[in-house]
């Protein structure tokens, strides 16, 4: 039924299939497959993600090659994993935009958490290559 409610690209069934389920999505075979189903349908994305799918790097590495910017947007904002060398796999200068303001933001959190082992590393390095850490 669920799938048969994506195809259609009708969100009332998809609520009412995900509902009439007895287990949680995450037990569902082939949830990666289903949610991959929705990278180009955003409500049925979102009703799949509010109901307990997790997104994977591939999801997103997908959307960025096929330069699905609102599914790459929806995905991060589900935290969705990033690697910097998805970049490379862009095919807009939007979507650079977007990876290189998400990719940023995580470099200034982490930066700001002294206990985190990358901002030790980070810091050792800066010392190694002459530069004086922040005070």
């Amino acid at each position: 039924m669920v799938l048969a409610a994506m195809l259609r690209e009708s969100e009332p069934d998809l609520n009412e299939s995900l509902k009439s389920l007895k287990t949680a999505l995450n037990d569902l075979k082939n949830i990666d497959y289903l949610l991959y189903l929705s990278l180009d349908w955003l409500s049925g994305m979102e009703i799949m993600l509010e109901n307990g799918a997790e997104p994977t790097l591939s999801m997103i590495s997908d959307a960025i090659r096929l330069d699905l910017i609102e599914a790459v947007k929806v995905l991060l904002k589900w935290n969705c994993p990033l690697s910097l060398s998805l970049i490379a796999d862009c095919k807009s200068v939007d979507m650079e935009i977007i990876l290189t303001k998400e990719l940023a933001s995580g470099r200034a959190q982490l930066e700001s958490t002294p206990s985190c082992p990358f901002f030790c590393y980070y810091q050792d390095r800066r010392d190694l290559i002459g530069r004086p850490p922040d005070e």
